[in-house]
């Protein structure tokens, strides 16, 4: 089998099941049934552009016409780019990025990329940017100001200050992660190691 096939396929998989776990969890979430109508759209767009992908559509003859595929790295990086933009737009409608069910995936795209032997440097590096700027987004959209206010909740102004540092914590720990990721996706590239 072709290796720009094989990634391909591998990639059509990866992104048939993303969706899907993003579609089972925006059923299974409270009063998030507005989600979905984006969610079909957007899933017909990605899915679409791995299918119009030089691994798929190749070389496409229509008459005389001569209608080549989307470079696969290119589709490959768009489709990380679109999946990274709209699990941003999730963690926003979803809480933010400490409460919502859709972080863990925001946190697995440049793991996905590299298993995809994307090149660490600049696709994966750009993915893991675009991830630290989505957590960041989701962690100062959370709803700290309706949750944590001291004079409408039941928590005192200390308490609010702990759950706030605990957000930036989770935060922390969530980049720190990502940067271990990006230091094991490199050393293999690095001579002599």
């Amino acid at each position: 089998m072709d290796q720009t096939l094989k990634l391909t396929l591998t990639a059509i998989t990866m992104q048939f099941l993303f969706l899907l776990i993003l579609r089972i969890a925006a059923r299974l979430l409270p009063a998030t049934y507005h989600l979905l109508r984006p969610m079909t759209l957007f899933s017909v767009m990605t899915l679409g552009l791995l299918a119009l992908s030089e691994g798929i559509l190749g070389e496409f003859q229509l008459g005389s016409i001569s209608i080549a595929g989307i470079q696969m790295s290119l589709a490959l990086f768009i489709l990380f780019v679109a999946d990274t933009a709209f699990l941003t737009y999730l963690l926003i409608d979803t809480g933010g990025s400490r409460e919502s069910p859709f972080t863990s995936l925001l946190l697995m795209l440049p793991v996905l990329a590299i298993l995809l032997n994307q090149p660490v440097y600049p696709q994966v590096s750009s993915y893991v940017g675009f991830v630290v700027v989505a957590l960041s987004v989701g962690m100062m959209t959370a709803r700290e100001e309706e949750e944590l206010s001291p004079e409408d909740s039941n928590y005192g102004a200390r308490d609010a200050d702990v759950l706030r540092r605990q957000s930036w914590i989770y935060w922390g720990v969530s980049v720190a992660a990502l940067m271990l990721v990006m230091v094991v996706a490199w050393a293999p590239q690095i001579p002599g190691l």
